[in-house]
């Protein structure tokens, strides 16, 4: 059977985000199994545009063994530049238990190699692959083009409008094709033939299916610590949505939500505030423009331990007199503040001054006059790291203040001396 699908595309001065998905077309497959969906969504049609692709398949099959490899032909398009970092490969049975895999130039043991040659990329399996390396059943999805983390370059459209066709296929054991629809002006025919008629779900928007009740899909959910009380969660849907993280210690979440209500595909969230060397839960959410929610399933983290000590710098006496000082030192974080001083290194008293602070003073009175101190000075953070300075010392001022209020009393008997 044929059908012939209208693909509508207005311009103006500013271009949006248009995505073609493309579904399984008939190909002869010979021994190898049929995949059961196959999709190419890509960023902007217009002929000679670069563009985004991202490719999503579920095998029937899964891949076993290291000498399984999964291929993408790309009819006509031109993949110029594009290399191994512009690519993210995952895979899952279910959103939320999405794997990302290690991608390089070539295969190792937990990585994944890839080769491009003219309009084939090729992904070869990790050298320690087995049973199990992708579960059969299971949707892998391939990002190629800006889309990926840290990817640059782009695949560029062809030059004629026209449906062309996108491959997967590879030693892994299934295969399957599409068509993505190439326009090079508002509106373009595409004929595609189905062997059976798959259902289709109209686009997001589409005239004559109706509102779109599709929630996003959440893919790639990953968590980082960057310091020892912050992390960051990122993930990816295949549409446009906004961003939500609830987190916690358990699965209540009870820490807290942060949410973002831009639009986008790739999500980032900033978590702060978090303590060291624990473990957290935490789940993400999206929402489309329409209000479809999705959600992951529970993922966790866990921050690394504070073990570093305070620390301290700039360490001086002031406002030093002939009875006391300030004693004064720096820490670059906040920390207890403590010293030990006195007339040799065996020191002899202590003073100490209240709080968590980063800039440290402890006055110390009662001293000698004229006299040299021996001094250190100690700091200890929230979690218990503790630093110590080396010996400073400082002398006191001479007492220079003659005495005030002397009453001389003269007595009968007493001699004027000269």
């Amino acid at each position: 059977m044929k059908h012939k699908y209208l693909i509508h595309r207005l311009f103006g001065t500013a271009v949006g985000l248009f995505a073609v998905v493309a579904f399984l077309l008939f190909v002869n497959l010979g021994s190898a199994a049929e995949l059961s969906y196959v999709s190419d969504q890509i960023t902007d049609p217009l002929i000679n545009q670069a563009t985004n692709h991202t490719i999503q398949f579920v095998t029937p099959t899964g891949v076993d063994a290291a000498s399984d490899t999964i291929t993408l032909t790309f009819d006509t398009f031109s993949l110029g530049s594009v290399g191994v970092g512009d690519m993210d490969m995952t895979h899952g049975t279910s959103t939320g238990t999405e794997h990302s895999e290690t991608l390089a130039a070539s295969a190792a043991a937990g990585v994944w190699g890839v080769g491009i040659s003219g309009q084939v990329i090729t992904f070869t399996a990790p050298t320690d692959a087995a049973a199990g390396e992708i579960v059969g059943s299971s949707t892998v999805r391939i990002l190629i083009g800006t889309n990926a983390s840290g990817g640059v370059n782009q695949i560029t459209n062809p030059g004629t409008s026209g449906s062309y066709t996108v491959t997967v296929g590879g030693t892994f054991g299934d295969a399957g094709s599409l068509g993505v629809a190439i326009v090079d002006n508002n509106q373009v025919s595409v004929t595609a033939s189905y062997p059976p008629e798959p259902t289709i779900t109209p686009p997001s928007g589409g005239g004559s299916g109706g509102q779109d009740t599709t929630p996003p899909t959440i893919f790639n959910v990953q968590a980082s610590t960057t310091s020892f009380t912050t992390a960051v969660i990122t993930w990816q849907t295949d549409e446009s949505a906004n961003s939500g993280v609830d987190y916690g210690h358990s699965a209540t979440y009870a820490s807290g939500t942060v949410s973002d209500s831009s639009l986008v595909t790739s999500h980032t969230i900033n978590l702060t505030g978090l303590i060291p060397c624990k473990a957290y839960t935490f789940r993400v959410r999206s929402s489309d423009a329409i209000g479809n929610p999705a959600s992951s399933g529970g993922h966790t983290f866990t921050m690394p331990c504070d073990t570093v000590a305070p620390t301290i710098t700039n360490v001086r006496a002031e406002n030093i007199t002939d009875t006391s000082a300030i004693l004064m030192w720096d820490t670059n974080e906040p920390a207890t503040s403590r010293t030990h001083y006195g007339t040799s290194t065996t020191y002899g008293q202590t003073g100490t001054a209240i709080g968590y602070v980063t800039t440290h003073a402890i006055p110390v009175a009662g001293l000698s006059p004229g006299t040299l101190y021996h001094f250190r000075v100690m700091s200890v953070d929230s979690y218990g790291n503790g630093a110590t300075s080396t010996n400073d010392t400082f002398t006191t001022l001479s007492d220079t203040t003659p005495p005030t209020n002397v009453t001389l009393t003269a007595t009968g008997g007493d001699a004027v001396v000269d």
